[in-house]
């Protein structure tokens, strides 16, 4: 009997201790009755907290900043991995969530950490055994720690204030996914995609836009360009359950976008076009999946976090309950993009260049009526009238049909100074090699016929622009250049880059200014970068 009565009392013991650690690690917003966010120093005080009464998380740095500030990187499990190749021979799925990469859209980073500590010592505890986690709860810390009244003061609390949306270099590191500028996002890449290769991505923000009733908005990858059974996956199964899971915890959810015309809402609910810039469509590119989380602006901050929370939660539980499902849609998407070059060049897939978007349905959004504000220069332009609650069902437009399109090359050749830009490929996880012996071959070289440059700069660069015609040419490729076959998983990201004309190719980026036009003169030269259309029999050495 005696026996009975202390495993009793320990295990009454141990659960008292876990709700304890649970109760007693509050965030700042949680402590301070949501007046306050936590500053990047609260944030690494609380994951000390966690690492000290837990044996299932670990603290490691993804990057420190420009003004000296640690970034965290935080891996939890159950087990823990001690490192990232053994990732690869475990049967969980890695899920990567970031928050606060914009710092003045705070209820990301509160949820997450409310997160983390839920899944050591709380009712989530069980995830950590489906799921290995990398999270980043703070990626924009300079940003972060410039709190203040005067950042989004449009939006309801915090009180205390908010950080802003760039960094210490004035850089919008949601902007920056393939030029790298910002050592958040170089270090995210290096040191999360291409090293832990995460299945999913999270991305937690806050709206900036439209007024309505639902207080979480989500979005993943919508381009042309992304691989088709990806997409439908996310939209039409992810998607749809999470919403559903959300509703029974009275969380009302709407695909992200705005009223294409805030005084005609029926004109329809358009979202952003994809541009792999941005980090939901980067990771899209690469053939993984990516959630977009927009909590609603409008809202108080508690009801802000809450919502965060609640869907990062409902979405998390199925992902754990369909992983091997998930993991297959991804190895079926991967293996689509790597054959893209092997398909006969008449019938190989196209890359859209430009795109519009297309009605896909109709969408049910609960909203207001509104007026355009007539103060000048304010934010935001329209207002509405909370006491004419209004039902808009409305065309939903959140897909996009490409207007202008190519075909997908089988490989391209950079010239053998163009180290620069392999070295670039190669922070992106592209796989590059050397030619080592002369070749001759049938290529294409992109004749460029017109150069505009921005008329402002745009994330730190006068951005380049050209238009132009590839035609076909043969010539010698001579050793000591660099190739660039397209029968690999990032192909679709690949032809981004390289495409000239792409919307956010390395030309309009800037890396290629040097070789359009010479030192000496103002005629255009061709772009330096030539495109197979068949894979060529080469003798080359793989880059590192």
């Amino acid at each position: 009997m005696k026996k009975y009565i202390i495993i009793l009392l320990v295990t009454l013991l141990s659960t008292s201790c876990v709700c304890l650690c649970s109760e007693k690690l509050l965030t700042v917003a949680e402590a301070s009755d949501y007046k306050k966010t936590s500053t990047s120093a609260d944030v690494m005080l609380f994951l000390k907290k966690l690492t000290e009464k837990s044996n299932d998380i670990r603290i490691e740095t993804l990057l420190i900043t420009n003004e000296g500030r640690r970034c965290p990187m935080v891996i939890i499990g159950n087990p823990l991995l001690t490192n990232p190749n053994q990732a690869k021979r475990d049967e969980r799925l890695v899920v990567y969530i970031q928050a606060n990469i914009h710092a003045g859209e705070v209820a990301g980073k509160e949820a997450t950490m409310m997160l983390m500590r839920e899944m050591l010592f709380g009712k989530l505890t069980h995830l950590p055994e489906k799921i290995i986690f990398i999270i980043v709860p703070n990626l924009n810390a300079d940003g972060n720690d410039k709190i203040s009244t005067d950042n989004r003061s449009y939006i309801p609390g915090p009180e205390g204030g908010v950080g802003t949306r760039f960094t210490s270099q004035g850089l919008d590191p949601n902007r920056d996914y393939i030029k790298l500028d910002t050592p958040e996002i170089a270090a995210t890449i290096e040191k999360i995609y291409n090293v832990w290769d995460p299945l999913l991505t999270f991305d937690m923000h806050t709206t900036n836009g439209s007024f309505h009733k639902h207080f979480m908005t989500y979005a993943s990858g919508q381009s042309p360009s992304i691989d088709p059974t990806l997409s439908d996956y996310t939209w039409n199964k992810l998607f749809p359950a999470i919403a559903n899971a959300s509703k029974g915890d009275g969380l009302f959810t709407l695909p992200y976008g705005n009223f294409k015309d805030a005084l005609n809402p029926e004109e329809g609910w358009q979202a952003f076009p994809d541009t792999p810039r941005l980090s939901t469509c980067y990771v899209s590119f690469r053939a993984r999946f990516s959630i977009l989380c927009e909590a609603y602006a409008h809202i108080d901050f508690k009801t802000r976090v809450w919502a965060s929370y609640v869907y990062l939660v409902n979405a998390l539980e199925y992902i754990a309950n369909h992983a091997d499902e998930m993991k297959a849609v991804v190895k079926k998407a991967e293996a689509a993009s790597a054959s893209i070059a092997t398909i006969p060049n008449n019938r190989r897939p196209k890359m859209p260049l430009e795109f519009e978007p297309v009605k896909s349905g109709t969408i049910t959004i609960h909203s207001y009526e509104f007026e355009k504000r007539k103060e000048p220069n304010v934010y935001p332009r329209y207002k509405p009238h909370y006491e004419k609650e209004v039902t808009y069902t409305i065309p939903l437009m959140t897909k996009y049909t490409a207007t202008r399109d190519r075909t997908y090359a089988a490989a391209y050749i950079l010239p053998a100074g163009a180290k620069k830009v392999v070295k670039h490929l190669l922070k992106h996880g592209v796989h590059v090699e050397k030619i080592e012996e002369d070749f001759t071959a049938e290529y294409r070289k992109f004749h460029v016929e017109k150069l505009n440059t921005s008329k402002l700069p745009s994330q730190g660069h006068w951005r380049t622009f050209v238009k132009g015609e590839w035609k076909p040419e043969k010539g010698l490729i001579s050793d000591g250049s660099y190739y660039v076959p397209m029968n690999q998983p990032p192909v679709r990201l690949i032809s981004a880059m390289l495409e000239p004309d792409a919307s956010d190719s390395l030309v309009s980026w800037n890396f290629f200014d040097s070789w359009l036009v010479p030192q000496w003169g103002r005629r255009l030269l061709p772009y330096p970068v030539l495109r197979l259309d068949e894979l060529p029999k080469i003798y080359s050495t793989s880059v590192k």
